[in-house]
């Protein structure tokens, strides 16, 4: 599972202190400014959505902490044009993340897929909602 935030991989392959610094490039400014969480905690803390994926899915996600960049050379999708302009970017207090399944669990597993789809509508948004938004479900 790769979720992209307007990061490019090249950057993701930083170290923490790094990485931070691109908070302003991302598509969740906002969150970050607001939640006084870093970028990299953001991304691939313990609550980010790539832990909580994994956590609740036992699939890889990227980035996440155990998954925290793509590997040297391997291709990844930071973002398409809905997160570059809905997103916090550009200022504004709307933050977007795109969550790309790889083709097996899109296609290819139904069954798969309706899993994870349950898990993410009422496991992983709820506790990531709440713990960096405080939206209580």
């Amino acid at each position: 599972i790769e979720l992209g935030y307007k990061i490019w991989s090249s950057r993701l392959q930083k170290l923490d202190e790094e990485l931070d610094a691109y908070a302003d490039d991302s598509s969740v400014r906002n969150l970050v400014a607001e939640s006084g969480t870093s970028l990299s905690g953001v991304l691939r803390g313990p609550w980010s959505l790539g832990a909580l994926f994994e956590d609740y899915t036992g699939h890889a996600s990227v980035p996440s902490p155990s998954h925290p960049h793509p590997l040297e050379g391997e291709a990844y999708f930071s973002g398409g044009y809905n997160i570059e302009v809905h997103g916090s970017r550009d200022g504004g207090s709307i933050d977007a993340i795109q969550i790309e399944f790889p083709r097996n669990l899109r296609v290819d597993n139904w069954d798969t897929q309706a899993d994870l789809l349950t898990s993410l509508a009422e496991d992983i948004l709820p506790q990531y909602l709440d713990h960096f938004y405080g939206f209580l479900f």
